[in-house]
């Protein structure tokens, strides 16, 4: 079995596991998901999560 060491977290974790089962040639599919309306409280999702995405996604591509 062929396997290959995530490094990332938080948002970015998804997306490079995602991108590394189908460099090593496993299937990758879809499972829909229904989110709710925020009930209360604000999303994490700021400015310093987009710029840490972004910085995932370019070590990502740096390392595959």
């Amino acid at each position: 079995m062929r396997c290959a060491q995530v490094g990332s977290w938080g948002y970015v974790f998804q997306m490079e596991v995602a991108v590394r089962a189908k460099a090593l040639g496993y299937s990758v599919a879809e499972v829909p998901i229904v989110f709710v309306d925020r009930v209360y409280g604000e999303s994490k999702l700021g400015g310093s999560e987009i710029f840490q995405y972004l910085g995932g996604l370019l070590r990502l591509l740096l390392t595959l």
